[in-house]
């Protein structure tokens, strides 16, 4: 018989990992987003990422290092 997961068991996840995160954003911005991704050679993560991280630090809102 299959134990059910055990939370207290299950080490913390890294700092640096990524996680995710649903965002309803409009069609021509992500659009926009997807194709300044390709001429960009990365990806619209990185970019939502960095521009989020902008946004927190202008506003004086960035409470960690870049890693939650």
């Amino acid at each position: 018989m299959s134990r059910p997961n055990d939370k207290s068991t299950i080490a913390p996840a890294p700092a640096d990992e990524r996680r995710q995160i649903l965002l309803h954003l409009d069609g021509g911005l992500i659009k926009d987003l997807k194709k300044a991704a390709v001429d960009l050679e990365t990806s619209a993560s990185a970019i939502a990422n960095e521009a989020v991280d902008d946004w927190l630090a202008k506003r004086g809102l960035r409470k960690s290092d870049g890693n939650t």
